[in-house]
């Protein structure tokens, strides 16, 4: 077995066994007659276990937990259906079910810059387990975003999401609300928010630095300024803008939307404006530099 090949199979059965019961584990192992590696609470250390295969132990273990029944029949496909928007930006939300409403106002505000928020208090498909279609969706995430109020480090299907991404090497984040996440997690030093909307700000500013899709998100942005029906809605949307890198094409646009909207020419608007052109180095359009 090629060392690629070697290395695809080992990841996908972890992923895989990590959501079995141990008990499953264990008489998996033991039917081959295989060694288990224990992790110091005594339960199995599935990545350890996994890697002391040889390629042989390997395509024996793979051929049960993806190959036939014992009548020789080939298993049915487990559902792939998911839930994302085709063409969004892929993002997992952690969160406590107390807060499941917290979490889906962040994932509102997120739609609106082209992220899917999956949250799966509302988002999971009818007549399908409920493990399985959060493993299918974190398999296929891009990033996952940990909204840590209090509960969710007391809550066990939390813990297994940010285990998961850990392990898998899936880019994270995480809001302080106003807890942190444990262990591993908690190392880094993460910002808190106070509200679902700063929450879902501070996200969108990561993912855009994280993923390079300033552009993308700036697109969206720039849709809603166009169309803006109030200096208060204008002002909103503008300060999304601070803190992203606009191509010049965007700013040309940015120069239309600001000089055929007029809700974008109120005094919070001008002044956020201002902030924004001076820091890209741009002067403000209906300006003397402007046409100079």
């Amino acid at each position: 077995m090629e060392n690629r090949e070697r290395f695809k199979l080992r990841t996908a059965l972890v992923d895989e066994l990590k959501y079995w019961p141990e008990d499953r584990t264990r008489i998996l192992f033991d039917s081959l007659k295989l060694s288990i590696v224990e992790s110091p609470d005594d339960t199995v250390a599935v990545e350890a276990s996994v890697v002391g295969l040889d390629d042989d132990q390997l395509l024996e273990v793979a051929e049960i937990v993806y190959g036939e029944n014992d009548d020789g029949t080939a298993q049915a496909e487990e559902p792939t259906e998911t839930v994302w928007e085709e063409g969004a930006f892929k993002l997992f939300l952690t969160h406590s079910a107390v807060h499941k409403r917290f979490a889906a106002e962040v994932a509102q505000h997120l739609e609106t810059k082209g992220i899917h928020g999956f949250v799966a208090h509302d988002t999971m498909v009818e007549d399908q387990e409920w493990a399985d279609q959060l493993q299918r969706h974190l398999k296929t995430m891009d990033a996952l975003a940990v909204l840590c109020h209090p509960e969710v480090n007391d809550s066990a299907w939390c813990q297994q999401e940010i285990g998961w991404v850990l392990g898998s090497g899936k880019p994270y984040y995480a809001v302080a609300i106003p807890a942190v996440p444990q262990a591993f997690a908690g190392l880094k030093q993460w910002k808190p928010a106070p509200d679902a909307k700063t929450a879902a700000e501070m996200i969108t500013q990561w993912i855009a630095r994280r993923f390079d899709l300033s552009e993308a998100i700036a697109d969206k942005i720039l849709d809603r300024l166009a169309n803006a029906v109030s200096y208060d809605g204008a002002w909103r949307t503008l300060l999304e803008l601070e803190g992203l890198t606009l191509t010049g094409q965007q700013l040309d646009r940015l120069d239309q939307i600001y000089l055929e909207n007029g809700q974008v020419q109120g005094r919070n608007p001008t002044s956020t404006i201002t902030r924004i052109y001076s820091r890209l180095g741009r002067p403000v359009p209906d300006t003397p530099e402007y046409f100079s």
